[in-house]
């Protein structure tokens, strides 16, 4: 990722956290879908450790798997 603009997102907190990335990802019903990959390089940790955060998302019920999860989506 190269620096380019500022992306504004709010964390579990409602704190505002800003980034100052270039990420490609792709646009779908108003959300963008990002690969484990592209949540490596967003967040500067390895696609393990999404996967770990994922994995508790889903086991605390945060989130249900299959509304974030495409089939296609394992790289």
């Amino acid at each position: 990722m190269t620096p380019e603009k500022n992306v504004t997102m709010q964390d579990a907190k409602g704190q505002v956290v800003l980034y100052k990335n270039r990420l490609e990802g792709s646009l779908k019903n108003n959300s963008v879908w990002l690969t484990r990959k592209q949540m490596s390089l967003l967040f500067d940790k390895d696609a393990d450790t999404i996967g770990l955060h994922l994995r508790n998302i889903y086991k605390e019920g945060e989130l249900k798997e299959s509304t974030i999860t495409e089939e296609s989506s394992v790289i």
